[in-house]
């Protein structure tokens, strides 16, 4: 999609700026400026504006200049940071080569890290997974010996909710860094379009959504939740973009109107399918009824704990160890009642609603998991599904059209993206001789200076210590300059 509507078409590049899971966006972003910079220097073709070869005055030589040799960088989830810096070092190359200003287009997909996650929102944030949601235990598991041990539910090895770790506690996101290291964020912002689905909210991409103050072409008004589903006290909740899908016994389950709730999967197709099935994908479990299977769940989850906690005056607590469950009645019975005639009875009743509150929480997990995989289905739809004509039809009429994230994008993009159109079809476009493309690019370069973004925003101290650092001289002196994140595991 994007090299056709971009006229990039065969001349895309990949930059490959993978990084540890625990990274924080601050060092993807520094990482990805050394990459812009070094892509720039080998890939983009410019000359530097004093060059005698333009003394000429020749039309030919413009072609390699910045307005005719527009960049548009596309990055998803992880790589949104470094994509952030990609684009940086690029304009940092520009710089260099003594450009005021270039053609640049960002877009931003599934973001990850967006903003810090700190202080005490991170406090809530943790309260909530943990006190209310009770989301940190172990997952259950049915089999034999090895299963008895228990694993960690679903991301456990990382403790994401463990504070001892503080695996998703970070003080600067793309938002905090580039705010920072920036000498112009509002005209940065300008080149720039994000889609982050508002249900991309799931605990292994921790922290996922809108960066403040960029255009979205999924939530116009920018989406800054942190939870993809929310059961929650009858108006204690914020409604701006929210909406209640059913209201239960206790609650109401809240979601964002801003959706991947469509679901379409390829994978199970029978080889003989239909070109119309093979094209759009089956159709299953839309993503408000596993949210909604969730909330029942962790409703009855909750009545039957307090049920428990009114008959024998003890909190209930997990464990699917069954040995180490019965060891724990045993004792609490010896406790409580170790001389009673009806000892037998007590625990029996004990046992089954000590039984009937496990089942209860297993449940609700094991819902919450199903949930969890409707949240990455969330955050990849916008890279494998960005064409599907279905996907997003349910999603509001807020002027951006229904027809698929890539429309959304490209209408959120107009008078903001620096394309020349050559013909309304990308295909045809092509078949343009050089020539007629020319004459429009030089038409289009003049009544479209607005749009370029200028360099001066790049020339700062920091991200010409990060040149130096990664670059130039790449000693420990240098990269001692630049921005580490505090150590999660202190304070």
């Amino acid at each position: 999609m994007y090299a056709r509507y971009f006229n990039a078409y065969r001349n895309d590049h990949y930059i490959n700026g993978s990084h540890g899971l625990g990274s924080n966006a601050a060092h993807r972003i520094d990482h990805g400026i050394a990459l812009g910079y070094l892509w720039a220097k080998g890939n983009w073709g410019i000359w530097a504006s004093d060059s005698d070869i333009f003394d000429s005055g020749a039309e030919a030589f413009k072609s390699f200049t910045p307005a005719y040799r527009p960049v548009t960088i596309v990055a998803h989830s992880h790589g949104a940071a470094v994509g952030a810096g990609v684009s940086i070092g690029i304009m940092y190359y520009a710089l260099e080569m003594k450009w005021d200003s270039i053609a640049l287009n960002i877009i931003f997909l599934g973001t990850h890290q967006p903003q810090n996650l700190t202080g005490r929102q991170y406090r809530d944030f943790l309260d909530r997974k943990v006190d209310y949601y009770e989301v940190d235990r172990t997952f259950p598991n049915i089999g034999g010996e090895k299963e008895a041990h228990s694993l960690k539910f679903l991301n456990g090895l990382a403790d994401v909710f463990n504070p001892e770790h503080n695996k998703v506690r970070h003080e600067r996101g793309i938002y905090e860094h580039l705010k920072e290291i920036l000498n112009g964020w509002e005209a940065y912002t300008e080149r720039c379009v994000q889609f982050t689905f508002a249900n991309d909210r799931g605990d292994l991409v921790t922290r996922d959504g809108d960066i403040p103050d960029v255009q979205s072409a999924c939530n116009p008004a920018i989406d800054e939740s942190l939870f993809c589903a929310e059961y929650t006290a009858p108006d204690d909740f914020e409604r701006s973009g929210k909406k209640i899908v059913s209201t239960l016994q206790g609650g109401y389950l809240v979601l964002s109107t801003h959706l991947a709730n469509r679901r379409f999967e390829f994978d199970h197709l029978k080889k003989d399918a239909d070109e119309k099935l093979k094209k759009e994908g089956e159709e299953w479990g839309d993503f408000e009824s596993v949210a909604l299977y969730w909330a029942d769940a962790f409703e009855e989850y909750k009545i039957q704990k307090a049920k428990f906690k009114a008959t024998f005056g003890e909190t209930y607590r997990y464990t699917n160890v069954v040995a180490d469950r019965y060891r724990r009645i045993s004792q609490w019975i010896d406790e409580k009642n170790p001389f009673a005639d009806d000892r037998t009875e007590w625990e029996k009743q004990y046992k089954k609603a000590y039984n009937i509150v496990t089942d209860a929480y297993e449940d609700m997990l094991l819902k919450y998991a199903s949930l969890q995989q409707a949240c990455l289905y969330a955050h990849f739809a916008p890279v494998s599904l960005i064409n599907h004509g279905k996907l997003i039809s349910d999603m509001p009429h807020d002027g951006l059209g229904t027809g698929s994230i890539a429309k959304r994008i490209a209408k959120a993009g107009e008078g903001k993206f620096y394309r020349v159109e050559y013909d309304s079809d990308p295909e045809e476009a092509e078949k343009l001789s050089p020539e007629v493309k020319r004459k429009k690019d030089m038409e289009y370069v003049k009544q479209n200076s607005d749009k370029l973004v200028t360099t001066s925003i790049v020339n700062t101290s920091y991200i010409h210590d990060v040149i130096e650092a990664y670059i130039e001289k790449n000693t420990k002196i240098e990269i001692e300059r630049l921005y580490y994140e505090p150590d999660k595991t202190k304070r």
